[in-house]
């Protein structure tokens, strides 16, 4: 039995990293596979073009239609290769060759930080049973609240005004509406919800070129949007509702968060769905991204529904953010080494156990499949977490291990590899996953 030792201070550098202190990605997924369909995966595809770092926890499907999807930086995942049934090469690959059986990237559980960061403000807003509004205007937010499940009286004033100056953070207890421009100059702005964040029109930093994304060459202001549930593109004339017969286009400059949910669009035009667009198709336009994108599952940003329903996605990296610390994740959240298993033969199971250094009650710790741990409640440290691997199937695994110490969270990377003495079989049989019906 190995020991492995992890001393859980912000001293112990050489083998934890705080998540603030890493680079921010232009793509960073944990599954790909969307909640509506969670058997199928989202291709990349023809049209698809991102500048800057992607990672995914999850496999990367590709699919050569309309051309290859284009990647300007390094393209990572945890899996040790594309999805099967990507094409081969799986795209075009301008920052260098893709890079396979990475450690995984957590993703910060909830915006805790980002409540405190603008309680201490007084910009948490918190009135049971509202929806909100938030327009961004030049240094100033205008916010509005309205009954949940009624339409918002647009003639209506807002109900409060920021200064952005002295609100950075700012946190909506409840669903949110947001649009609006930012001044480019020295603010740099975090607007959170705990949950569904609507996108109504642009949210942009003030002198963006809507045709391209790109931000203001001299901009110094930096913009975010963080959801504990999804951020939705809504279908409003302004974002390209009925095949952009009054208008096209979204366009975003900011890092979005979506840690439990998705960025995807509204009204995708499904049979069953209360509202279907009367117009075939309904082609929305573009999607320009200029930022980043942070999601627990992968959703929709385009359907085949109605012959073509949504966008196409143009994600660009802003090189100013790359180490911004936006107050989403927790500065003293410590991200994992990884607990390797060495090989594992299928059906049975390999036992590990760590003892870990930490000041503060150990809640008990959680791991996730095909990694199992019984470890429980201890008053005080050292905590000795005992960890098994039992593969299902021949290949690498990849799972986390999370736990509580003094009431912060933590989460260890687990690794590991089963082996078989029969024929390799494939690590995952399902159906086509580009199938049309889904895209």
């Amino acid at each position: 039995m190995r020991r492995m030792c992890f001393a859980l201070t912000l001293l112990a550098a050489v083998l934890v990293t705080e998540m603030s202190g890493t680079e921010n990605y232009v793509w960073l997924t944990n599954w790909e596979t969307p909640a509506l369909f969670p058997g199928t995966a989202l291709p990349f595809r023809g049209g698809d073009t991102l500048w800057g770092p992607v990672h995914s926890n999850d496999w990367i499907a590709t699919m050569n239609a309309g051309g290859q999807p284009v990647f300007y930086d390094v393209v990572s995942t945890t899996k040790p290769s594309f999805r099967p049934g990507s094409p081969n090469p799986a795209g075009i690959f301008l920052g260098g060759p893709p890079e396979f059986s990475v450690p995984p990237i957590m993703l910060p559980p909830d915006l805790e930080r980002l409540r405190t960061l603008a309680m201490v403000r007084s910009a948490n807003f918190e009135i049971d049973g509202q929806e909100w509004f938030a327009e961004l205007a030049d240094d100033t937010l205008y916010v509005a609240h309205w009954p949940v499940g009624t339409p918002r009286d647009t003639m209506l004033p807002p109900s409060y005004s920021l200064d952005l100056v002295t609100h950075p953070h700012v946190f909506f207890d409840g669903p949110l509406d947001v649009r609006g421009v930012l001044n480019p100059n020295e603010l740099f702005v975090t607007i959170g919800s705990s949950e569904n964040i609507r996108v109504l029109d642009n949210a942009i930093i003030a002198g963006t070129d809507t045709v391209t994304g790109l931000v203001p060459a001299d901009a110094t202001s930096a913009l975010c949007l963080a959801s504990e549930r999804s951020i939705i593109i809504a279908n409003t004339w302004e974002n390209g509702r009925e095949n952009s017969s009054s208008g096209s286009n979204v366009v975003i400059t900011a890092m979005l968060y979506a840690t439990r949910g998705s960025l995807e669009f509204e009204q995708m035009n499904d049979v069953a769905d209360p509202y279907v667009s009367p117009v075939t198709p309904d082609e929305r336009g573009a999607l320009m991204i200029t930022g980043g994108i942070v999601q627990w599952r992968r959703g929709f940003v385009h359907r085949s529904n109605n012959n073509g329903t949504g966008y196409r996605l143009k994600l660009r990296y802003d090189e100013r953010l790359r180490y911004w610390d936006a107050g989403v994740s927790d500065e003293n959240a410590l991200y994992p080494d990884t607990l390797f298993f060495v090989d594992t033969r299928t059906g049975e199971t390999g036992y590990d156990t760590l003892v870990i250094e930490g000041t503060g009650a150990f809640s008990g710790a959680l791991a996730s499949y095909p990694f199992a741990t019984n470890a429980t409640y201890q008053f005080a440290g050292p905590f000795t977490v005992p960890v098994s691997f039992t593969p299902p199937f021949p290949g690498p695994h990849t799972g986390v291990l999370s736990f509580f110490i003094g009431g912060q969270y933590h989460s260890i990377a687990l690794r590991g590899n089963g082996v078989s003495g029969a024929p390799p079989i494939a690590p995952e049989i399902y159906p086509n996953p580009f199938n049309n019906s889904h895209r």
